[in-house]
């Protein structure tokens, strides 16, 4: 194990690498490295030849080794530096440069940064009770380029001082100008001017989500990235994503998946992301139904910032009604007919069909909502219409009729002509013989055949004639007889 290096041995040591050397400077190993002679043995060290680790470090703080002008207390003091925190200082390591910027793995901690020295140089100022000077690396480092190895003390997990490892003089920075990002998360309907953080939707509508991103730092971001969660039965229209109202193109599509990434955020700037999504609930989930949509947005450094928008969405539950059955005529003879037009109202439904019924029996069941019944007996009909949809079939009291069937008059003297024919008249009856038509052929007037006697027949209708002859032969005797006398 590597001992703490004492006040005499430094000088030992500096002694030989003046001979070997003649110089005592640091060179650059590399980008983020320390130099190739990594301790600083000259009058300006605060540590004389440094201390390249954290237990040499507080060695040489604690004790009288590198102490020998009694004020190294100060001049740590004089940075803000407690022993408190030299003993407590982490391994982490980091590098300050020049410029008089301080980095940690890469990233840039602190800018305009103070360092110390014990000799004079152009831009110092002195350090009260203390022999050493306050000045910024690009006055104290011996090039522009010059980067220098530092173990880094932290507070609160911020790093907030330096040590240089090669010679031990204090470093203290501001931080740097951060970038910050808020963020803000609004929704409207399509059809809406006004951008809202919760509302109220129609079912089947078009939603448009806006995620504002305000640079509130003083410093730009990169690679900030908006991502988006959508709730349930919403999807996003392709291509409807805008960034600052321009079309941001099959990448925006990213934005409800990995996330879409603007390059850059300026600092003071302000971008606007915008994107439409169609709401398809259900018919099912009728009423409202409540959604929270998020959006989230950090950037290489920025942490995750996250808002939301709400709102509830409103199926119309179906309504199917069945309202009325009218008939052209409730009241038709046999071979008549009646028209019958049904009468429905359906939302958020689809009609499949009207179903008409007589008696219980199906006579159509079409998408038209007309029938026409034809009576082919006589009686009492009930017609029913039931309206059948996607969402279930309706009926009521308001969608039967009843249609009454009589016998239709016939002639009395033809059954094959309607009472009001003008051919439906009583037929002439035969003088002669009332059974017959008078346009029967039998139709004939009987023959009186002079006093030849003819034997009754015993038919009535034969005893009917001779008594009619009998009487017409005595008549017309009885006036002859009288005509004579007279």
């Amino acid at each position: 194990m590597n001992q703490p290096m004492s006040f005499i041995k430094k000088i030992m040591l500096s002694g030989t690498v003046l001979g070997l050397l003649g110089i005592s400077s640091i060179a650059l190993l590399g980008k983020g490295s320390a130099a190739i002679l990594p301790r600083d043995c000259d009058a300006n060290a605060i540590f004389y030849c440094g201390s390249l680790t954290v237990e040499e470090l507080k060695n040489d703080y604690n004790t009288n080794d590198e102490n020998r002008y009694g004020d190294i207390p100060a001049i740590f003091d004089h940075f803000g530096i407690s022993k408190t925190e030299i003993n407590s200082i982490s391994s982490k390591r980091g590098i300050v440069k020049a410029d008089n910027t301080v980095w940690i793995d890469g990233k840039l901690v602190g800018v305009n940064a103070k360092t110390a020295g014990r000799t004079y140089k152009s831009g110092s100022t002195a350090i009260p009770g203390a022999y050493a000077y306050e000045r910024s690396p690009s006055a104290s480092f011996s090039t522009p380029s010059t980067t220098i190895d530092a173990m880094i003390g932290y507070e609160n997990d911020v790093p907030t001082f330096a040590v240089l490892s090669a010679c031990g003089n204090p470093v203290t920075w501001e931080h740097p100008p951060a970038p910050a990002i808020e963020m803000e998360k609004t929704v409207r309907s399509a059809d809406n001017t006004k951008w809202v953080e919760s509302d109220t939707f129609a079912n089947n509508s078009t939603l448009t989500y806006r995620i504002v991103v305000r640079s509130t730092g003083k410093a730009a971001d990169t690679n900030v990235v908006v991502r988006d969660t959508l709730p349930s039965y919403q999807t996003i229209v392709a291509g409807s994503v805008k960034v600052n109202g321009q079309d941001a193109g099959a990448a925006g599509n990213s934005i409800v998946g990995g996330g879409y990434t603007l390059s850059k955020v300026d600092a003071g700037a302000t971008v606007e992301v915008t994107f439409q999504v169609k709401v398809s609930a259900p018919a099912d989930k009728c009423g409202e139904t409540a959604f929270v949509n998020k959006a989230k947005v950090d950037g290489d450094s920025t942490p995750l910032k996250e808002d939301t928008a709400s709102g509830k969405v409103r199926v119309v539950c179906a309504s199917i009604k069945c309202e009325s059955l009218t008939a052209s005529n409730l009241a038709i003879k046999v071979g008549e007919a009646s028209t019958l037009t049904a009468k429905a109202a359906l939302e958020n439904a689809v009609l499949n069909s009207y179903e008409f019924r007589v008696n219980g029996q199906v006579v159509q069941n079409t998408s038209s909502n007309v029938y026409t019944y034809t009576a082919t007996k006589e009686g009492t009909f009930a017609v029913k219409v039931v309206v059948k949809t996607d969402k279930g079939d309706a009926t009521s009291l308001s969608c039967e009729v009843i249609i009454g069937v009589s016998k239709t008059p016939v002639c009395p003297y033809n059954p094959q002509l309607p009472p009001n024919s003008s051919e439906c008249k009583r037929p002439e009856v035969c003088p002669y013989n009332s059974s017959l038509p008078l346009n029967s052929p039998d139709c004939k007037r009987p023959e009186v055949l002079g006093t030849t006697t003819i034997l009754p027949k015993t038919g009535a209708g034969n005893l009917a004639a001779i008594f009619t002859i009998t009487s017409v032969v005595g008549a017309a005797g009885h006036n002859l007889i009288t005509r004579r006398r007279s």
